[in-house]
């Protein structure tokens, strides 16, 4: 039995794409380029998915389960993230160099 694909893999397919594209153009012109890919967030959307409170346990369960942080993260965190990114503080602050 084939494993079921990951959504992780389509993230990590756009931004291979979005740093070839960023080499391709814009490459030494100053520009900098940063990719947020978080993870499963906690938010309003999630209480209207439509299951019942013992079944909304269980997916919560499951999708923690695949997160190396084992917990969901919050729209606060991912705010903070884009502030400090588009912030001078993240001038020499790199995880990928293109």
């Amino acid at each position: 039995m084939k494993a079921p694909r990951q959504e992780g893999n389509r993230h990590v397919q756009t931004e291979r794409q979005g740093r070839i594209d960023y080499r391709r153009h814009r490459h030494g012109r100053g520009i900098r380029a940063n990719v947020i890919s978080p993870g499963p967030i906690d938010t309003p959307l999630n209480d209207k998915l439509g299951l019942d409170p013992e079944a909304a346990k269980a997916r919560a369960k499951a999708v923690v389960g695949l997160v190396p942080a084992g917990r969901f993260g919050t729209a606060e965190e991912i705010a903070n993230a884009v502030v400090f990114l588009a912030s001078d503080e993240s001038r020499s602050w790199s995880v990928r160099k293109c």
